[in-house]
């Protein structure tokens, strides 16, 4: 899993993945976030989460396309956070540890 701030498409279903992401790192194998949930943590408004559909090499960039568009965020920068389906004692740490460095 990691946490990280990276580009959201104009069509709102790509991620270009933070090339360092702040929490862990990003996995260099294609298709090794597929099935995971990405959350987008936006300053202000809705949390969305989407299940991976595919995750390549764009370009010298990792990026993620989810299975449905977001509704709520913007394109743009955005943060976001990957793990593991079904894993909430893992998104809850994720989030506090976030949560954390974002208040400092």
């Amino acid at each position: 899993p990691h946490y990280g701030t990276g580009t959201l498409s104009a069509g709102l279903d790509t991620l270009t993945l933070a090339a360092s992401p702040t929490l862990g790192a990003v996995d260099r194998r294609p298709n090794a976030y597929n099935g995971q949930v990405l959350r987008l943590l936006p300053a202000t408004g809705s949390i969305e989460e989407r299940t991976i559909e595919t995750h390549f090499l764009d370009t010298g960039s990792w990026k993620v396309t989810t299975q449905l568009p977001f509704t709520e965020t913007a394109s743009g920068s955005i943060l976001y956070e990957i793990a593991p389906a079904g894993s909430q004692p893992l998104y809850q740490a994720i989030a506090v540890w976030a949560a954390m460095q974002h208040s400092s």
